[in-house]
């Protein structure tokens, strides 16, 4: 399963709550360029552990964007997990 939910369902917050879903992937994307990629959850977990929030991970994960430190601190990346 991708990470798709029910809607009605909470946002997940952290790493454990994907895994507590059986999510098997995660997809992260650029609304401001054509990056993209996709992660298996059991990788992230092992990498970062279960309790690492999803807000962190994703300012993480996009850290080397080139728009990312644009603008005196602001991320101007468009990184957003895609369901």
């Amino acid at each position: 399963m991708v990470a798709a939910a029910n809607r009605s369902m909470k946002p997940a917050a952290a790493l454990a709550d994907l895994d507590a879903r059986s999510v098997d992937r995660l997809t992260i994307a650029c609304d401001r360029c054509p990056r993209r990629g996709v992660y298996t959850a059991a990788r992230l977990i092992e990498q970062h552990g279960r309790d690492h929030d999803l807000v962190s991970l994703r300012l993480r994960l996009a850290a080397d964007c080139p728009a990312y430190h644009i603008g005196r601190g602001t991320p101007l990346c468009g990184a957003r997990f895609r369901r």
